[in-house]
């Protein structure tokens, strides 16, 4: 006679539902085996398995040990334990994402390691340092124990600037893989539909995302976690505030900073540096094809997507017309007829329209029309040099007009010459 502690078969619905019980016992703290989630479906309460004899044991228990596809593709777990001494079977599919790893002890990507958070918690990755992880949904201190044996190659997560297409994992806390059409995708911490002043085309972005964000700083830091000179952070293990990381001045003191070096201390490290925050993408110039494309102020900027000029946006009014706009407040518009306006950007927001380099920069000087500062102005203008190095410049002068290369000066009225209150010259109350 065969025993098997596994439960008697049961429709498809609830035999599913029973083994992702089994499978996913523990995902997130935050997450009830009680309630709805979106990692594991609606589970009843496990009850005793009931043994089984014979062969129609056999037969009930292979019909038992049905996965459906979801279950594997998120780490399911199928284990049928020995109940009262029996003999037991278990068997794991490997773990995928962020999913508990401890009863399988196998990761499905390449070049990721089951690391143990504590006996309930297990999970997938490509290293880890013991201590609480501040990217974790909570402050509890790792292990680091090593469940299992690293999956074989490399782990497949990328940084900003390469095609995340295949792995859709990003390496660059809080960066998440957006796609820009069917031939390139790459990791950024946001991304607004339509082009980017940072590539070298004009063609727009879907900003279809590719996977989910990768993980930042976690809700928890602020409360657990040290910051600052003079507060001890062996204990806590864990930094707030960006790029910081514990150093130990010895086994009894130790501050959050961003470098060390300083002659007594070991600089022994403690837990793992605290990610930059996300932030908003890098202001671009604007690029060279930018000139052709975009659209001017005030313009329609639907085809362009983009706009040329100081702090412009292109905004959509609805599916028929955008246009490029300062500023944009959703609900009716005066200027337009009193019609409604989503005002959804589009695109990039222009900062300038920067030809020498960037930020934009204009540049003037005052000078006077005789003496050795015509002669000063002269040799910059030949060489590029001083306001005439900016994208836009002005010469202004009160005694006359001058020239200067091809730029003649622009005159003012001058303001009399007094003496001053310590007496100086002066022109000005």
């Amino acid at each position: 006679t065969l025993v098997l502690g596994a439960p008697l078969p049961s429709p498809p619905h609830q035999a599913h539902r029973s083994l992702r019980t089994t499978a996913m016992a523990h995902l997130d703290p935050a997450t009830s085996m009680d309630e709805e989630s979106p990692f594991v479906p609606h589970a009843p309460k496990p009850r005793r398995p009931r043994l089984l004899h014979g062969a129609c044991a056999f037969a009930a228990s292979a019909a038992g040990l049905v996965l459906s596809a979801r279950a594997v593709a998120r780490g399911g777990d199928l284990a049928h334990g020995a109940v009262d001494g029996q003999l037991g079977l278990a068997a794991a599919a490997a773990t995928f994402g962020r999913d508990n790893c401890n009863i399988s002890h196998q990761c499905a990507s390449p070049g990721m390691q089951c690391y143990e958070q504590n006996a309930g918690y297990a999970q997938c990755r490509s290293s880890c340092v013991p201590g609480p992880d501040v990217t974790h949904w909570d402050g509890g201190a790792w292990t680091c124990k090593e469940l299992g044996e690293r999956t074989p190659g490399e782990d497949q997560c990328v940084d900003q600037g390469h095609d995340c297409r295949e792995s859709r994992c990003c390496r660059q806390a809080g960066y998440t893989c957006f796609e820009k059409d069917d031939t390139w995708a790459t990791c950024l911490p946001s991304c607004q539909p339509g082009p980017r002043f940072a590539d070298q085309n004009g063609k727009p972005w879907s900003c279809k995302k590719l996977g989910e964000p990768s993980p930042t700083i976690s809700p928890w830091v602020a409360a657990q976690c040290s910051a600052g000179a003079g507060a001890n952070c062996i204990s806590t293990g864990c930094c707030k505030n960006p790029g910081d990381i514990c150093y130990k001045k010895n086994d009894f003191y130790g501050e959050c900073r961003a470098l060390c070096g300083e002659a007594g201390w070991s600089c022994e490290t403690l837990g793992s540096r605290t990610p930059p925050q996300v932030g908003e993408e890098e202001i671009m110039p604007m690029p060279d094809w930018g000139w052709e494309q975009c659209s001017q102020p005030e313009t329609g900027c639907k085809g362009s997507g983009c706009c040329i000029g100081m702090d412009v946006q292109c905004y959509q009014k609805n599916e028929a017309w955008s246009q490029c706009k300062p500023s944009c407040s959703p609900g009716p518009h005066a200027d337009d007829h009193n019609d409604t306006w989503s005002c959804k950007p589009v695109g990039p927001r222009s900062y300038g329209v920067s030809k020498k380099g960037f930020p934009s920069l204009y540049c003037f000087s005052v000078i006077r029309t005789t003496g050795y500062e015509l002669g000063l102005m002269q040799a910059q203008a030949a060489k590029g040099a001083g306001i005439f190095a900016c994208d836009e410049f002005s010469l202004f002068s009160a005694d006359g007009v001058a020239t200067v290369g091809t730029v003649q000066s622009i005159q003012f009225p001058g303001a009399p010459i007094t003496v001053s209150v310590d007496n100086t010259a002066g022109n000005t109350e």
